[in-house]
């Protein structure tokens, strides 16, 4: 019984790693677009009709 109590006690720790990972992902994925991404997607994809480009 201690042993299901210790697992139960570990959800909140699990849940804040994931949290984490997934915030730190996201701003990566930000930070990502605003240096790289040089281009103008709706001028790429309507006036350029450009279907190469990733949605």
């Amino acid at each position: 019984m201690e042993r299901i109590w210790q697992e139960i006690n570990r959800i909140p720790l699990v849940v804040m790693e994931l949290l984490l990972g997934f915030a730190l992902f996201w701003l990566g994925q930000l930070a990502y677009q605003k240096l790289f991404r040089r281009m103008n997607l709706n001028l790429q994809l309507f006036v350029r009709d450009n279907s190469a480009v990733p949605e």
